[in-house]
């Protein structure tokens, strides 16, 4: 399974306690759940920017926005 940031483990388990699941694979599946999700909203804040007519930003700017929404910073 891929590496998944502590900050999403804490929160699914946070959401499993609130719900009363206790076995770790199903904190683990719900956190590369919560990940899938938020790596699908980088890809799409990134193609958005990258489709921009006229952008001026700086040619690496959408894989840095896609890296920051990926890293929850």
């Amino acid at each position: 399974m891929t590496d998944i940031p502590e900050d999403i483990m804490v929160k699914a388990a946070s959401v499993c306690a609130s719900v009363g699941i206790t076995d770790s694979h199903s904190r683990k599946v719900l956190a590369a759940a919560i990940l899938a999700e938020r790596k699908r909203c980088a890809n799409v804040a990134r193609a958005y920017l990258e489709d921009l007519a006229g952008c001026s930003l700086r040619d690496d700017e959408p894989e840095r926005i896609a890296a920051k929404i990926e890293a929850n910073s």
